[in-house]
């Protein structure tokens, strides 16, 4: 399993980074401030960590090029490997 690009800790600061610079609050965020007037921050902070998680698997993607060929090839000639199978492949 690979490691999360942001920890629950890091979202929450970029979430309330992203409701101060929308919100203009300077500071902490109220508490209980509802959750419907920070929507739009909620899908900037998705959109943000989407982007993210998509450059690391791309990245991933193109460090494993090698890999990722030998699986195909593999998947061609069989159409299903299991966990050791796929291990064994892209070694």
């Amino acid at each position: 399993m690979h490691k999360a690009v942001f920890d629950r800790e890091q979202q929450r600061r970029i979430l309330d980074s992203l409701i101060r610079d929308d919100f203009g609050f300077k500071g902490e965020i109220p508490v209980g401030w509802p959750a419907y007037l920070h929507r739009a921050s909620v899908r900037a902070l998705g959109q943000y960590l989407l982007g993210e998680a998509k450059g690391a698997a791309r990245a991933l993607i193109e460090r494993e090029w090698d890999a990722v060929e030998r699986l195909a090839d593999a998947l061609l000639e069989r159409p299903e490997l299991w966990g050791d199978e796929v291990r064994a492949v892209i070694g």
